[in-house]
This record gives structure tokens, sequence and C-alpha cells, in this order.
């Protein structure tokens, strides 16, 4: 029996990045330039019945900086440099993003096709074990970009995010057929490198985000609410479930609720539980004095001892 031995070194760089949505984090930021990035060490240990029987293998296996410029409230660019091995350079995203209006956007420029989770989400925490899965690799495969303009939205009230795009398609032959059983439609991939374009491909997808209410405890606790500037509000309640269905419907906060409605990126509802009312409300003080989150209409002093 085969078992192989892996470990995998994740490290984020420069400005607090979140894994998913980098690109959403940069158009949502403050005007100006936006730079970030990580890096991805793999240690791979083959051993057979417990006996290690080779040598280990060490990679830098990527190095991945992000530069972003918001030039103003609706206009942004977007561009993403990977080197891998050390020795490998390459442009994995340079695109325009226009926001028509807060839920529709036009891009243009290399861009990520939207097909699969890997593909858009391709960072060691979005998936297990050290490398990619060979079914993102080899079939979708990750990490496909090409060039072409597009249109991204979302329908607020539907929970429905959408994104369409015309792009230049797969290069499946070249003097001889690249797709094989081997490397599936990998070889196929333009990258933007000198691509060629006959007729203009579609590609497009469709998400739809259930709430997360249903998984929420009917206890007493207090939560957090934040998308990717950070933490905007710090609440507490009796039932942590029917307080979070609440901010979607009737709240009083103005600010709050265009938060809830109109997020910068994911937005996020994390709480802790208490065994009683009084107790979430102790903690509620407490974290509003930490972060001073803006959206809390009451303020307390920091505690600077």
């Amino acid at each position: 029996m085969r078992k192989t031995v892996v470990f995998i070194m994740l490290i984020v760089l420069f400005n607090d990045v979140n894994a998913q949505n980098r690109e959403e984090k940069i158009i949502a930021g403050n005007p100006g330039l936006h730079i970030g990035g990580y890096g991805q060490v793999d240690f791979n240990l083959p051993s057979r019945d417990g006996t290690i029987h080779k040598n280990g293998t060490l990679d830098v296996h990527r190095l991945v900086t992000f530069f972003g410029y918001n030039f103003n409230e609706k206009a942004s660019f977007i561009s993403e440099v990977e080197f891998e091995h050390v020795s490998e350079v390459y442009v994995e995203q340079a695109f325009l993003d226009y926001k028509i209006k807060n839920n529709l956007s036009v891009n243009a420029g290399l861009m990520l096709i939207p097909m699969g989770i890997q593909n858009l989400y391709h960072e060691p925490a979005t998936f297990n074990g050290v490398e990619r899965t060979n079914v993102d690799k080899y079939i979708v495969p990750s990490t496909w970009r090409e060039i072409g303009i597009g249109v991204s939205g979302r329908s607020i009230e539907h929970s429905v995010n959408y994104q369409v795009m015309l792009v230049n398609g797969l290069n499946g032959y070249s003097d001889v057929g690249v797709f094989s059983g081997k490397s599936g439609l990998r070889s196929g991939r333009q990258k933007g490198a000198e691509s060629y374009i006959t007729y203009p491909d579609f590609a497009g997808s469709v998400k739809y985000k259930t709430s997360r209410a249903f998984t929420l405890p009917t206890c007493s606790g207090v939560y957090f609410i934040h998308d990717f500037r950070g933490i905007h509000y710090i609440g507490e309640a009796k039932n942590l479930q029917q307080r979070f269905l609440q901010h979607h419907t009737n709240e009083d906060n103005v600010i709050l609720i265009e938060l809830v409605r109109y997020p910068f990126g994911e937005l996020r509802f994390y709480w802790l539980t208490t065994k009683t009312k009084p107790k979430a409300v102790k903690l509620q003080k407490y974290w509003i004095r930490v972060f001073q989150p803006i959206s809390n209409k009451v303020k307390y002093i920091k505690d600077r001892s």
C-alpha cells in the first residue's frame, strides 16, 4: 500500500488579501493603488506501509502578486502576476472593470473563465491536499484564462450572481491535436499569449446562494457583520437566527441595511453563543469598544490601559 505524506505552507503577503474574490476586494476598496499577494511552498514525502522509500521534494510552487488601481468609484484595473517553480512567470489576470451601477459591471481584458470552483478560487486554502485535484487541473482546466469582454452582476432580491463573456476559445490543434486523455483540456489554453480567434466563444455562470439562517442557533449570543472592508456591525440577540433574518427585512439602521443588501465582496455573519442575554450584552459592549464598527449607533470609548 502506498501512502504519501504531504505538507503545504501558505504565506499571505502585503495587505490582508482575502483568499477568495481578491479582485472584488480591490474593486470595492478605496481609490488609488492596491497591492497584495500570497506564496505557496510544497513538501511531498512518499512512503509505503509507513516506511519512507524516496527523498522528499520541496518546491516554491507559486508566488502570486496582485496589483490593482481604482481610478474612481466606477473604473478599476485588476492584474495578477504569478511566479511558478521559481523560474516561470505568468500573467493570470489583467482586465478593466467598469461599474455601470452597484450590481452590474462590464469587464474587458484577460479574465478567468467562470468554470469550476478552483478556477476562480484556486488558492491553496480552497482545496484539500497539496496539489489541486485532477478534475480541476486537467478537465476544467485551472487556471484557465482568456481574452475577451464580459458582463457580471447580481440580482439582490433573488441572491443570484451571474457572469457572461465572449472570449477566444481553446486551441485544439497546433500542427497536431493537443487534446489527450493524459492532459485533458489543459494543453488547449491560450492564456492570453499571442492568442488567435476565428469566432468568439461564449462562457457564463449563474450562482445562487441560499440563506445561512437555517444554520444559525436560536439561543442568545453576540454577532458580527462584515465584508471585505472589515467589521461593520456588532450586535446581540436573544435569538440569533431571528435577528439574522431581521437584518434583511425591517432594519431601522439605514447604514447597516445598505451594507447588508449591497456588500463589497462576500457578506459574512459570525457569532458567539452565550448562556444568557445579559452575557451577550456584556460581550457586545466589549467588542464594540475594540473594533469601533461604523454602523453601531452607540459607541464606547476604547480601553487603552
